[in-house]
């Protein structure tokens, strides 16, 4: 409430001024209690009509207000303690000979208008039902501003009963200037209107907002942000007002088929780490049912990174070719993914194929695994002999060499001779045509740094739809969730790149980085050649540092 300052004026009102009927009736029936200034809520019977309730002495004050606002807080104060229900009925900025002034009055004051247009009536149909909560109650306080703002009873009287709960009122439950701030900070960052309610409440104990209010303030805000704009439109500006590299295409009706975006942040990741890509689609992201097109990295650190997201109509080759387009686009001339890990998506295949020509595909060897157990589990009358052919499978999958590898097959295919269409299925559907992209003889040969699986990319959609909550929000309340996110692992990827900074991992020998371990592993060829260079350096660093520098082991070659 704002400042108050004790004082009346003197003469206003006049003590033997006239006073409305309903204050005249008030003195009379209750001199005592009038005069007193201690009355509470007085019900007064009238004959034959509903009785009426006096609630002058609580709005009788002798204090001024500094300002009008804090003349309508008070009041507004005084209802909730009481179960009223007050709204400006007017309000005078004043001007020559007259001075500022603002009526209040009980919110059923006044009649019903009907409006010509809705009693209108065509043939027989009429309306039901209809109601209003106006019943001409006489309730009025006026404020004028002289030296300071002065409050006055009009009519201290309401013709109805006062409201014992004030939830559900619309004028009792509206949300302050303050509120509403709160209300559009909270909704950016993603806080569900019941822990908005909850909050209100716990600041306010006489605050009886209810969850449809908030609701309600939710929607208007969107709508005033969007400014009239389209969902797609929005979405474009917003991407555009953060920074965000985007595309998008649109068919012959000028509706939008594919939308691109990445973040700035994720692009510079991405250019200084290229060399694994994980690509997956999503679904029940959105109410249209777009297909989301989600792209993740790794960090030297072993955390994922989101590199850039797909909205596509549909999941044909054309729109994968263009998303892929698009991700060379961002990645720069110079700068192509290493590794791709995707499951057996023949249209994405046939897309990565062909705009990265160079780069080495692999098949999420958790999904042929899934496969395998759905199309073949069944084929096996006994479970015992099921558990030992997924054994050996899983023996085949792991193969170091081409010549174990072909002693394993070999093996399986004489041992499950009975069950041919199980051998059948692995066979045609997997060994034939993808057994370089997910066999360890043939992608041992390629710097994979252990990413076999998808199962990156199918954390990062489970942590999205998590956050998402619902699968029929928009194009935009979806982004809006989507890069809260992305900031999120971005701030989560930043820790541990301070904290290499800090420590110092030594062994006495040949220490190697434990990024480089599966460079050594793989690619020996490679390794050799900057690990004299590289055990030359930190020897030197031996030389300079205390002794007594906390050292941490790491992968040594020697091992090997």
């Amino acid at each position: 409430m704002g400042s108050l300052k004790a004082g009346i004026r003197e003469g206003w009102p006049p003590p033997n001024a006239s006073l409305p009927e309903c204050q005249n009736s008030g003195r009379q029936a209750f001199p005592e209690a009038w005069n007193s200034g201690k009355a509470g809520i007085l019900e007064v019977q009238t004959s034959g009509r509903s009785p009426k309730f006096d609630v002058i002495q609580q709005f009788t004050i002798n204090e001024l207000f500094d300002t009008r606002e804090a003349l309508i807080r008070w009041a507004k104060k005084i209802e909730k303690q009481n179960g009223i229900m007050i709204v400006i009925k007017s309000s005078e900025s004043g001007g020559p000979g007259k001075r500022p002034r603002v009526h209040l009055a009980c919110e059923r004051s006044g009649k019903y208008r009907p409006s010509k247009k809705k009693e209108e009536i065509i043939g027989e149909l009429k309306r039901k039902c209809t109601g209003s909560k106006k019943c001409d109650c006489p309730f009025e306080l006026l404020g004028m501003k002289f030296e300071q703002w002065e409050l006055k009873v009009v009519c201290g009287m309401h013709n109805h009963a006062l409201a014992v709960q004030l939830e559900g009122h619309s004028y009792a439950g509206r949300l302050t200037e303050k509120e509403k701030v709160i209300l559009k900070t909270m909704s950016e960052n993603l806080v569900k209107p019941k822990n908005i309610l909850m909050s209100f409440k716990a600041d306010d104990e006489n605050n009886v907002t209810t969850i449809k209010t908030i609701y309600n303030a939710r929607q208007r805000y969107k709508l005033i942000e969007k400014g009239g704009r389209s969902q797609m439109q929005q979405l474009i500006k917003k991407l555009r007002e953060y920074n965000y590299m985007e595309w998008h295409r649109s068919n012959g009706s000028n509706c939008i088929t594919d939308l691109f975006w990445a973040h700035p942040i994720s692009i510079d990741l991405l250019k200084i780490f290229p060399h694994v890509l994980i690509i997956d689609c999503t679904y029940k992201t959105n109410r249209y049912r777009y297909p989301l097109l989600e792209i993740v990295g790794v960090t030297s650190t072993e955390l994922t990174f989101p590199v850039a997201f797909v909205f596509m109509n549909h999941e044909y080759e054309d729109n994968y070719t263009w998303a892929m387009e698009r991700l060379k686009n961002v990645m720069g001339s110079n700068t192509f993914p290493g590794v791709i890990v995707t499951d057996r998506e023949l249209a994405l295949m046939n897309a990565i194929h062909k705009v990265f020509l160079s780069t080495t595909t692999l098949l999420c060897r958790w999904h042929i695994s899934k496969n395998v157990l759905a199309k073949c589990k069944k084929i096996f009358d006994r479970n015992e002999t099921w558990e030992k052919f997924m054994l050996q499978w899983n023996l085949l999958v792991f193969a170091s060499t081409e010549i174990e590898y072909q002693s394993l097959l070999c093996d399986l295919m004489v041992e499950y001779h009975a069950y041919e269409e199980a051998l059948d299925y692995v066979r045609k559907i997997w060994l034939n045509d993808y057994k370089e992209k997910f066999i360890a003889t043939w992608t041992n040969k390629v710097l994979y740094f252990g990413n076999v699986t998808t199962n990156r990319a199918e954390s990062a959609h489970a942590k999205l739809k998590r956050y998402l909550g619902s699968s029929q929000g928009d194009f935009e309340s979806s982004w809006k969730i989507i890069n809260s996110l992305i900031e999120l692992q971005h701030t989560e990827i930043k820790g541990p790149f301070e904290k290499s900074l800090m420590l110092v991992f030594l062994k006495s020998g040949s220490p190697i980085p434990p990024v480089a371990r599966n460079w050594h592993k793989y690619r020996y060829d490679i390794a050799r050649e900057w690990e004299t260079p590289y055990i030359t350096q930190i020897q030197a660093f031996l030389s300079l540092i205390n002794k007594n520098v906390i050292t941490k082991d790491v992968f040594d070659l020697t091992d090997e």
